[in-house]
């Protein structure tokens, strides 16, 4: 009766991530039965996305927060490498005897690399797999208990940012030079659509719009921006939108000059949508 599990950012289940962001992973061993399990050893099974024998994972900065591991890599094809993290009783004093009742729980994070430290399109894999092992010792036998399996897709590494100059125009209306920054570099993307609520007494002007790539598109009654863009091959890692908000007039209350920017599309490599965020514009800041 021994219970022996993994959490991965929360859950125990499979799912998606994209690169730069943090494997926080937690493994759980229990030993609810009546007997001693003796000569314990943990294992953490790490396999993910490599190119060269470079890992996806930057194993650098691998934070192994409750007790230090051994740490093994191994070359498993040339797109995959496995690391591996084992844990005895020279880590974990207790796990040379575990008695009923024991517990023992490990936290970890480790980060998935991003554009700033590799060339994402070199890494064809798409999967992070990890596990965890358990071994001891029970009425002079070696027994082998396998936690759950966790997988995480990797999604392409699209993400939206913005920036926000003001100043004022002939009238001394406030005047917002918004510029959109959409990144992507891992897979190619399609059918993307970028859109945005606009808050408070405003106008757009048409003529202010700088597209080089795709539609840009206002709909005054609704108030709702949207850009679109038919494709985004990894060879154009950036491209960008440009336009004015004019403020009509103030509203002292009004803390947001736009929605949290959403931007879907297609990844051409998973073959599924993916939907991140951008950061809103704020007023007063």
């Amino acid at each position: 009766d021994t219970v022996f599990s993994l959490l991965v950012n929360g859950t125990a289940g499979s799912f998606e991530m994209q690169p730069g962001e943090t494997i926080s992973a937690t493994l759980i061993m229990q030993n609810n039965g009546e007997s001693v399990l003796g000569d314990a050893k943990l294992k953490l099974i790490l396999d993910a996305p490599a190119y060269n024998n470079r890992s996806i994972l930057d194993w650098t900065k691998l934070d192994m927060i409750d007790k230090e591991g051994d740490i093994v890599g191994q070359k498993m094809s040339d797109e995959i490498r496995r690391g591996t993290i084992a844990w005895d009783e020279r880590h974990i004093e207790e796990l040379k005897e575990l008695k009923p009742g024991d517990e023992i729980k490990l936290n970890l994070t480790l980060p998935v690399k991003d554009s700033e430290d590799i060339n994402l399109s070199d890494y064809l894999a798409n999967y992070i797999k990890i596990s965890g092992e358990l071994t001891y010792m029970l009425n002079g036998k070696e027994e082998i208990i396998g936690s759950n399996e966790i997988e995480i897709k990797l999604l392409s590494d699209l993400t939206l940012s913005s920036t926000d100059d003001i100043d004022e125009d002939v009238e001394g209306n406030t005047v917002h030079h918004v510029s959109w920054l959409l990144s992507n570099s891992y897979h190619d993307l399609k059918d993307i659509e970028i859109t945005a609520d606009l808050y408070g007494d405003i106008s757009l002007d048409e003529e202010s719009f700088v597209v080089p790539a795709g539609t840009i598109t206002y709909d005054s009654d609704t108030k709702k921006l949207l850009w679109k863009i038919d494709k985004m091959p990894i060879s154009v890692d950036v491209l960008a939108v440009q336009f004015d908000i004019k403020i009509l007039s103030e509203n002292p209350s009004q803390k947001n000059l736009t929605s949290k920017p959403s931007v879907e599309a297609y990844d051409e490599v998973l073959q599924q949508g993916i939907k991140v965020y951008g950061k809103e514009i704020l007023l007063g800041q």
